[in-house]
């Protein structure tokens, strides 16, 4: 099973899915309102856990084909994706995971807002 996270603005996301112990993922970011895109839908993070919620590892880049060194903290919710010397990310964005239910309120972390679902 995978799990797609994003920011606030839907201009970066990633999908990650564990694999006989390696965690893999793949991504979508763009910047500068279209003009640059790095993307790959299979395989393009590698990463190994390092505790029950931080994991580290390489992320390959389609747009200037290198490879940089990042890590992920894990919370409920969101993830924390650190990536180092990447230059066009700073290097520690928060990303939230898509749509996700909580009790009561349904969260849409795409448009950044909580909403309440009607009553019928």
């Amino acid at each position: 099973m995978s799990e797609e996270y994003s920011d606030t603005t839907g201009n970066i996301s990633i999908r990650i899915w564990e694999k006989d112990g390696i965690i893999y993922g793949s991504h979508c970011f763009v910047f500068q309102n279209g003009n640059r895109i790095d993307y790959n839908d299979s395989i393009s993070i590698e990463l190994r856990l390092v505790n029950d919620k931080e994991c580290k590892g390489i992320f390959c880049s389609e747009y200037d084909n290198n490879k940089y060194s990042i890590s992920i903290i894990k919370h409920n919710y969101f993830i924390y994706f650190y990536i180092n010397d990447y230059p066009f990310i700073v290097d520690t964005i928060k990303l939230y995971k898509n749509k996700r239910y909580n009790q009561n309120y349904i969260i849409d972390s795409t448009l950044g807002r909580t909403n309440r679902p009607r009553s019928s």
